[in-house]
């Protein structure tokens, strides 16, 4: 019985010290809310308008060197045709605190339909740190 009321007071006592992030992140998965997405509709329009430079603004400092190229491909596939509707499919919230500071990472996959009613999948994990914001990854799969 004593063990029992040790755990239960040990859960609780982590439950408070920890339940304002997780609860907020847990309640946005749920409901299918992202903090990414605005970015995405930003990061669909820069890449419409062949915008690289603007594209590559949104893309976290940590992402991949080659960021410029795939940005250039995505453009290339894009050509032009802007979005008319992006919805949510799966989102993932992670959220750790450590030596580094505060981690925050979405891991988001949308259905893009674009003016010619072609529907693309965007996958993006978009990351919050202390090196700064953006998408760590962006990924555009037919």
């Amino acid at each position: 019985m004593k063990k029992l009321i040790s755990v239960i007071l040990i859960v609780t006592v982590l439950g408070c010290l920890t339940s304002c992030g997780i609860a907020s992140d847990f309640a946005d998965a749920i409901e299918g809310k992202a903090e990414a997405t605005p970015k995405v509709e930003e990061m669909m329009e820069a890449l419409s308008s062949g915008n690289i430079s603007d594209a590559l603004e949104l893309m976290h400092p940590l992402a991949d060197d080659d960021s410029e190229e795939a940005i250039s491909k995505i453009i290339e596939y894009i050509d032009g045709r802007e979005s008319k509707s992006i919805e949510v499919v799966s989102l993932s919230i992670n959220t750790s605190t450590g030596t580094g500071g505060k981690v925050r990472e979405e891991q988001v996959s949308y259905e893009v339909t674009l003016e010619d009613d072609e529907s693309v999948t965007v996958n993006v994990v978009y990351r919050e740190d202390n090196q700064g914001e953006g998408f760590y990854a962006f990924q555009v799969a037919l």
